[in-house]
C-alpha cells in the first residue's frame, strides 16, 4: 500500500464547488484530471469509499482505463500493486523516475532559479523572495512561470491567485491555457534545463 501511495503518487484530490473533483497526480511532471461529481456520487453508491476512488482514478488516469474497471479488478484482486500491474502500471519505475526528478530539483536549485528567472523576466531577487514568502517549492515557481508566459500574465498574478487558494490547473484554465501546450512547454523547459545543467 505504501508503494501505491508513492506513485499514485501522493494522489492529491480537492473538491471544488463546480461539480467536478480536481485530482492532482504528481510524478516527474505533474498531471491534473477531472472527475464528475456525479460519477464520483454514482460510485460512493455503489459501495467503493473515497480512497478506493481516488487510488482508482490515479491508475485509471495513468492507465486511460474506465475507474469502475479499476475499481472491480481491486475488488477482486484486494492489492493496488496487482491492481496497477494489471492495468501496465509499473509502480516501482514511477517512483524511481518520482524520485529522480525530486533530486535534480533538490540538486540545481540555483541554476533552475536562474532559468525561471532569466524565463520569466523577473530578478533573481524577485524570484526568491516570491519563493520565499509564499512557501512556493521550485516547480511551483516553474509552473507559475509557464502559465504566466503562455497566458501573458505577471507572475505575481499568478502567485497572488495561489495565495488565495486556486490551483494551477484553476488558474490555467481561467487563463485559457490548453493542457497540452502547459504539459509540452514544461517538458521543453525541463529538457533546456536538463541540458544546462550537464553542460
Amino acid at each position: 500500500m505504501l508503494k501505491l501511495k508513492t506513485l499514485v503518487m501522493a494522489v492529491c484530490f480537492s473538491l471544488i464547488g463546480s461539480g467536478t473533483i480536481t485530482v492532482t497526480v504528481s510524478a516527474h511532471e505533474p498531471a491534473q484530471f477531472k472527475m464528475e461529481e456525479a460519477e464520483f456520487q454514482s460510485l460512493l453508491e455503489k459501495g467503493y469509499s473515497e480512497k478506493d476512488i481516488f487510488h482508482a482514478k490515479g491508475i485509471a488516469h495513468l492507465a486511460k482505463k474506465d475507474v469502475e474497471d479499476v475499481l472491480k479488478y481491486y475488488k477482486k484482486s484486494g492489492s493496488w500493486e496487482k491492481t496497477a500491474a494489471h492495468f501496465g502500471i509499473d509502480l516501482e519505475k514511477m517512483k524511481a523516475k518520482h524520485e529522480k526528478m525530486k533530486k535534480f530539483y533538490l540538486e540545481n536549485q540555483e541554476e533552475i532559479l536562474a532559468y525561471i528567472a532569466e524565463y520569466s523576466d523577473t530578478s533573481l531577487e524577485d524570484l526568491k523572495k516570491l519563493q520565499e514568502g509564499n512557501s512556493f517549492k521550485i516547480h511551483h515557481l516553474m509552473k507559475a512561470a509557464v502559465i504566466a508566459k503562455l497566458s501573458n500574465s505577471a507572475m505575481i498574478d499568478i502567485v497572488n491567485d495561489h495565495k488565495a487558494g486556486k490551483n494551477f490547473y484553476e488558474m490555467a484554465q481561467d487563463r485559457n491555457v490548453q493542457k497540452e501546450e502547459f504539459r509540452k512547454e514544461m517538458k521543453r523547459i525541463h529538457r533546456e534545463l536538463k541540458r544546462r545543467v550537464s553542460s
